[in-house]
């Protein structure tokens, strides 16, 4: 009989490599299982474990960061870009950082204890500053690789005792070693996303398939997994009136109330609206779509990316969204926009533009990395290895 936790509940034999990921503040968890992916597809060898870093110490307290995370997001942006700056300012060095650490050490080390890894992997800016302080204190001895989900960087993803950075771009490349990062710690990857975003379709075929008409253009909302769009529902009302031949596609994901609101909307819509929840064939959809409209989460954002396809960001989250903007928008694979009604007209400044929609969708494809997950895996094998190589 295998190993069992406190739970009862079963654990792997043998673990190679611990993913330590998070369920709040974007697509940690996402990274996590594009990277258990990458490992599958190259070296199927290596036992891979993801584990929900904050649940597994407290199921309660991680719902309330989930909470309070978005309600921060949505009612109080401003507070939040304060936030978010201060705690860079004040870098994982601070005394109350340590402090704040210090917290989660007994139950992370029962953790450790529990899965008996080789190497560990986070996908998240806090767990990697526990796991790095405790590496400081000699608590852990494990090799420690650190996969950065956005095109941006903050303070609390940084610690000395780091072995390599996973970072999305050679922009975040730049910005690790301007803070003192060594270039030899550093593998450029991508930001992983599943290895199904590398895979070629038919934008008609696949309109078929998923019972869109095939001749007309198609405007994908996504609000992500924790609806963190304002006024999504008038959003969709907005493009839904544009007087164009389009398609409108809106992912509520877990967001069942909003959900139910643009269905009722949709029933007298001027254009076809589909109305989603949750959905596991995100690809899917991409591939099917001519533009993207809603957040600039990093996860979000690369898989875009990958599938050529173009964005209009509606007034990103301060912080690391911020971030993300830039980059696309430098790249010229997205336009920002603050208010609705604007974002319908970039919307439709582009739908009828063929030549500015096929040069966005050039630019996503220039700076796209499709095989980010393969590549990640590959720089974490290599460091398990000894052999730590940067991928540029």
């Amino acid at each position: 009989m295998g190993k069992v936790d406190e739970r009862g509940l079963k654990l792997p034999d043998k673990v190679d490599v611990l993913i330590f990921a998070a369920s709040y503040g974007g697509g940690h968890l996402q990274a996590a299982r594009a990277l258990v992916e990458g490992f599958q597809l190259i070296r199927p060898e290596l036992r891979c474990t993801t584990v929900n870093f904050f649940r597994e110490l407290s199921p309660t307290a991680n719902r309330l960061l989930e909470i309070s995370y978005r309600q921060a997001v949505l009612r109080a942006p401003l507070l939040w870009k304060g936030l978010y700056r201060l705690t860079d300012r004040s870098g994982s060095g601070s005394r109350l950082e340590r402090r704040l650490s210090r917290l989660f050490f007994r139950r992370t080390r029962s953790l450790l204890a529990a899965y008996n890894p080789r190497l560990l992997v986070s996908t998240h800016p806090m767990v990697s500053r526990i796991l790095g302080e405790m590496k400081r204190r000699g608590l852990v001895t494990l090799p420690l690789a650190t996969v950065l989900t956005d095109q941006s960087l903050h303070s609390q993803w940084l610690h000395p005792c780091t072995d390599l950075y996973l970072a999305g771009s050679n922009y975040v490349r730049a910005r690790l070693i301007r803070r003192g990062v060594p270039a030899e710690r550093i593998a450029v990857t991508g930001i992983p996303i599943s290895p199904s975003f590398a895979l070629p379709r038919d934008r008609t075929a696949t309109r078929k398939a998923l019972g869109l008409n095939p001749d007309l253009p198609v405007v994908l909302i996504m609000v992500g997994a924790q609806g963190l769009v304002p006024d999504a529902a008038d959003l969709c009302a907005a493009l839904a009136a544009l007087p164009l031949p389009l398609q409108v596609v809106f992912v509520a994901g877990h967001d069942e109330r909003l959900r139910a609101q643009v269905q009722q909307l949709a029933l007298g819509s001027r254009q076809p609206v589909h109305v989603l929840g949750f959905v596991t064939n995100i690809e899917e959809w991409m591939a099917a779509s001519d533009i993207l409209v809603g957040k600039a989460g990093g996860l979000t954002t690369a898989e875009a990316l990958a599938r050529g396809l173009p964005l209009v960001i509606v007034h990103p989250i301060p912080g690391q969204e911020e971030d993300n903007t830039r980059f696309l928008v430098h790249a010229g694979a997205a336009v920002r926009v603050e208010e609705i009604h604007e974002a319908a007209h970039a919307v439709e400044e582009i739908l009828t533009s063929p030549s500015r929609l096929a040069a966005m969708r050039r630019a996503a494809a220039r700076i796209a990395r499709p095989q980010a997950a393969e590549q990640a895996a590959q720089a974490i094998a290599n460091l398990l290895c000894g052999q730590a190589e940067s991928f540029r």
